[in-house]
């Protein structure tokens, strides 16, 4: 039996936050173990390319986590202040300020450019000498899958001999297209009637839940997770955020309030 969506009222914020400080810590704790085989370069090579393919694949999930959590944002993560998200608002009194897929997919490519170098700093092989050239990102967010297509040009040289690898492209199952599309479509309801949210909208979609989160009296977090997109075990989240006017009636500022009662 397919599952119809689910809307919850999360009335502590806090607990939301404290879960997501845990993540963007785990994503601070550096690449994991698994380890992916290989059977295109010699096999004397594999445990370098094994490392390689790895640590990639690591980043990439870590950024799609990081990148859920703060609704698409990657360009201003502090690294060194973990505790802090920083939400794109797709909604802003009365206004569509969504950023465009095409936005959101550099975004990533961008990040990912940015960090994936890191794997070379912390590769250690005695006996082969690494160099890495410019690595290119180029992302797609489909409807079934995050495909990332990395020119990651490395030379690896040892005993004499030269081998070069390029291409370390990734797929993720995380339905990003889908769960862009959702979102779009209730800015855009949104869009049509500022003053009202009809819930019975959100139970439209399936295989989706709906958490909503008061932050303040005029800014709510809307979180989507996707029963159909897991990553690293865990059903993948995306959140971004509505702000409504600060004075004026607003029928859908007014509806959340009467659900849960006012909280500033």
């Amino acid at each position: 039996m397919r599952k119809r969506g689910q809307i919850s009222i999360f009335i502590l914020f806090a607990v939301i936050i404290l879960i997501s400080i845990g993540l963007l810590s785990y994503i601070k704790e550096g690449t994991g173990k698994e380890v992916e085989k290989s059977t295109e370069i010699p096999l004397d090579l594999a445990p370098v390319k094994n490392y390689f393919d790895t640590c990639i694949k690591t980043i990439g999930e870590d950024a799609l986590v990081l990148f859920g959590l703060q609704g698409g944002n990657l360009e201003n993560f502090e690294s060194q202040n973990p505790s802090t998200l920083i939400i794109k608002t797709f909604f802003e009194e009365g206004k569509d300020v969504k950023p465009s897929k095409e936005s959101l997919e550099n975004s990533y490519s961008r990040y990912l450019e940015t960090n994936l170098p890191t794997c070379l700093d912390n590769a250690n092989f005695q006996g082969f000498d690494l160099n890495l050239d410019k690595v290119t990102v180029k992302t797609k967010f489909l409807d079934s899958s995050v495909d990332v297509k990395i020119n990651y040009p490395l030379t690896i040289r040892n005993e004499g001999s030269v081998t070069k690898i390029q291409s370390f492209d990734k797929k993720y199952p995380v339905r990003m297209g889908h769960i862009y599309d959702t979102a779009l479509n209730i800015v855009n309801k949104l869009e049509q009637n500022p003053k009202y949210l009809d819930y019975s909208d959100l139970l439209a979609y399936e295989d989706n839940d709906f958490f909503i989160m008061p932050h303040n009296e005029n800014l709510y977090v809307i979180s989507v997770q996707d029963d159909k997109s897991i990553i690293r075990n865990t059903k993948y989240n995306f959140m971004f955020t509505l702000i409504f006017e600060s004075n004026g009636e607003d029928e859908t500022k007014k509806e959340i309030e009467r659900m849960f009662g006012k909280y500033v």
